[in-house]
């Protein structure tokens, strides 16, 4: 560190020769260990030198002692995944992995931090169906099913379709107004069906993922008039007229022998002959709003309470010191109107106070 002029490696090789105390045997076995590992870095795969490394210098245990360990020790197995991607390319060699991994960084900042949660973990996972694809869980909620699906690109001035083309609107210039196409409706009716297909399909992923239970929550404005809606036979024709998830899985639980509740609201008289007999078990609630909120009664409670509470600490200690930081006013408040650069014209004109500048 005194040798300024030298570089840090060459002030090290310099305490070797000047010096004979303990430092100097540490130092001397610390270029031993450098010169081996320098040797082993051309012939070893880039993983297995790390991981040599990791363990002859202790860094990975050092590091699972410290707070967060498993999860940084991850991350160095993260690391270790790399150095295992990087080998099977056909550039070679720790300089080059270096250079690998700063480009990782300079282009997403960060390589990201490893997952150390297994699939069977004691925990809830939120997360889109699409990301669930392949994955199992014990229980599964499908929340937001009454949501309405996005026909927004079958909306558009013109329509594209890759084999029907293109799909304009007819303008009537003499009118000010336009029309629809049949070129149009045939490529709308195309983009809606292809795009309730796919929903269908991520409804498909979200139904077969749970292992032993599925709970499916939905809502409506009316659930009266869905429901009447929902006793329509499942056909094509009027699963093609769904609005959301709930158009299509309402028909199937009406017929089902446990979507009795359902079958109560329709208003619309059914036979056994109407339903399908099916080994699965479903059991259906229809919650109000009132009866999932706070009642009026039970917020004047809440409130009550809360300043019951805040009564009983007004006169403690706590209350003055958070009075002392909520009324704390920054000192030089004045300083923060000065300008960081200011031109004499701008004086001139008046545009900045003098008496903030200090001129008299």
């Amino acid at each position: 560190v005194q040798s300024q002029a030298k570089s840090y490696y060459e002030a090290m090789e310099a305490y070797l020769i000047q010096n004979n105390n303990e430092l100097k045997d540490k130092i001397q076995q610390f270029i031993e260990n450098l010169t081996r590992w320098k040797k082993e870095a051309r012939y070893l795969p880039m993983d297995e030198f790390i991981w040599k490394l990791l363990q002859e210098t202790g860094y990975f245990y050092y590091v699972g002692a410290m707070p967060g360990g498993r999860q940084r020790q991850a991350n160095l197995k993260a690391l270790l995944d790399r150095a295992r991607q990087f080998q099977e390319t056909s550039i070679k060699g720790l300089f080059n992995f270096i250079k690998y991994v700063d480009k990782i960084q300079a282009r997403s900042g960060d390589m990201g931090v490893a997952r150390i949660l297994g699939e069977n973990e004691n925990l809830v996972r939120i997360m889109s169906i699409h990301r669930s694809k392949g994955l199992e869980f014990p229980v599964v909620i499908l929340a937001g099913l009454g949501k309405q699906f996005n026909f927004s690109d079958s909306r558009e001035r013109i329509l594209f379709h890759k084999d029907l083309g293109i799909g304009p609107r007819y303008v009537n210039p003499d009118l000010r107004g336009y029309n629809e196409t049949i070129a149009r409706i045939s490529i709308k009716n195309k983009i809606r069906l292809e795009n309730l297909s796919e929903e269908l399909r991520i409804l498909y992923v979200g139904c077969t993922r749970p292992q032993h239970k599925l709970i499916m929550i939905g809502s409506v404005r009316d659930v009266q008039n869905s429901t009447q809606k929902w006793s329509h036979m499942p056909t094509p024709f009027n699963l093609a007229r769904g609005k959301n998830p709930l158009d299509w899985i309402g028909p199937v639980l009406m017929r089902h022998p446990d979507g009795a509740p359902l079958r109560e609201l329709s208003e619309v008289s059914w036979t056994e002959e109407d339903l399908q007999n099916n080994p699965s078990r479903w059991q259906v609630k229809i919650l109000k709003r009132s009866d999932i909120g706070i009642s009026d009664a039970k917020m004047a409670n809440l409130l009550n309470a809360f300043h019951n509470q805040v009564k009983e600490h007004k006169n403690s200690s706590d209350s003055e010191l958070i009075a002392q930081r909520l009324d704390w006013q920054y000192p030089f408040e004045q300083a923060e109107r000065i300008p960081s650069k200011v031109s004499v014209s701008q004086i001139q004109k008046g545009l900045v106070d003098p008496a903030l500048m200090g001129i008299e």
